[in-house]
């Protein structure tokens, strides 16, 4: 009896982990379609949708998104399948809060950057959309203040050359 029950349990755990197998080299499979260009929404969605692995899922997120797609309604199913695996992922954030600004909703945007600086808080193009932000709500010294704490942290002062000729127009 005893042998039976053994055979039995390690025939189910051999199915477990040929069945996990599996999915997770379609997964892999899919990531690197992705990650090689491929822009099909059915691959894309498979890969959002697939295994709870965040570190595929947001460096996908990151390079579709640094390729400037734009479509935020998929966009933001992306970010949320990203914060289902980790809600500490502030490119994640940063990105609803681009998508927030497309649509001039900037007090959603501010915060939702301000959630990315939470975990990334020396991270320039954070402090920068930040910056531009509170100039769009009008906080002209708050954006003053964020474009300080950019010059501390980066060298790409050419950036904020438009943003700092509004500001000094403004005369904090």
């Amino acid at each position: 009896m005893k042998s039976i029950l053994v055979k039995v349990v390690a025939s189910l755990l051999l199915i477990f982990v040929s069945v996990f197998q599996f999915e997770y080299f379609k997964f892999i499979s899919i990531y690197t379609q992705v990650m090689n260009g491929n822009r099909d929404e059915k691959v894309v969605n498979g890969l959002f949708s697939g295994l709870p692995h965040e570190l595929p899922k947001w460096e996908a997120l990151l390079k579709i998104y640094n390729e400037g797609y734009r479509d935020c309604a998929k966009l933001d199913s992306y970010t949320d399948k990203v914060h289902e695996a980790n809600s500490r992922n502030g490119a994640a954030f940063y990105i609803k809060a681009v998508c927030k600004e497309m649509i001039e909703d900037f007090k959603t945007a501010e915060s939702l950057i301000e959630r990315a600086l939470q975990f990334d808080r020396f991270n320039p193009d954070y402090l920068f959309g930040l910056a531009i932000i509170k100039y769009k709500l009008g906080k002209f010294d708050e954006s003053k203040m964020v474009v300080e704490d950019y010059i501390k942290i980066s060298d790409d002062i050419e950036r904020l050359k438009p943003l700092l000729e509004k500001l000094d127009e403004i005369k904090i």
